[in-house]
Order: C-alpha cells, then sequence, then structure tokens
C-alpha cells in the first residue's frame, strides 16, 4: 500500500513538473501600452538617444519582454515594445513599469521618434542633434 501512495504522489510531481513547463512553452507576446514616455540625450559626445517609458500591466502575468526600434529613414525612428504574457494564475493588481530604450547614435539633424503603442496610438517626440 505504501508502495502505490509513493507512485501515485510521484506521478503527482511529475504531471505538476509538466504542466509548469507547458506554460512557460505557452506565453504570449503582447504589443505594450506606454503611459509616459521622455527622450534625451545621454552622452552628448556620440549623440546617444534614451527614451525612458512607463506604463501599467493588467496584472502580474506581464512582464517586460523587449522592445523593437525601426529606422524608416536618417531622421526617423520608431519604437514598440512588448511583453510576455504567462498563461497562469496570476496577482490581480495594476503592475506599474519603466523601460529605458536605447535609439542609438544619431545624425547632426532634427529627428522625429514615434513610439507605438499596442492599441494603436502613438507618442510622438522630436529631438535636435547638433
Amino acid at each position: 500500500m505504501f508502495l502505490v501512495k509513493s507512485f501515485i504522489a510521484a506521478a503527482a510531481v511529475i504531471v505538476s513538473l509538466n504542466a509548469s513547463a507547458a506554460i512557460r512553452q505557452g506565453e504570449k507576446e503582447t504589443a505594450v501600452n506606454f503611459s509616459q514616455v521622455f527622450v534625451q540625450k545621454i552622452n552628448l559626445e556620440d549623440e546617444t538617444v534614451l527614451v525612458l517609458t512607463s506604463g501599467f500591466f493588467p496584472n502580474g502575468c506581464y512582464t517586460w519582454d523587449h522592445s523593437v526600434v525601426t529606422h524608416p529613414d536618417t531622421f526617423t525612428h520608431e519604437v514598440r515594445g512588448f511583453a510576455g504574457v504567462k498563461q497562469a494564475i496570476c496577482t490581480m493588481m495594476i503592475m506599474p513599469f519603466t523601460q529605458e530604450i536605447r535609439i542609438g547614435k544619431l545624425e547632426v539633424g532634427h529627428h522625429t521618434i514615434r513610439i507605438y503603442n499596442g492599441d494603436g496610438t502613438s507618442f510622438v517626440k522630436e529631438i535636435e542633434v547638433e
């Protein structure tokens, strides 16, 4: 009888480990909505530009994952942020986040930086590089 109970307990542990592995594999990606965006030069010598963002995730299943910066032309730059969403039981409270996104070295001139939200809206910031 003891052997049967031990086997059942071991099987339950294996099933729960497999379930948690499936949850990690089942994580989804979603575009982030930002609440505030600031643009600043962090190094005047090489004109490196940084976008400081903040916002709120709807619950604890969301974590910052990555950003994508594209440069359609020399003076236009686009930023998108992405979060991973776990398929699990989560803390049901709004979770604030802040993130620094490096745009890179920009040439001398007037630059437009568009920061896209997941809902299709965007922030437009402009910066002069001298």
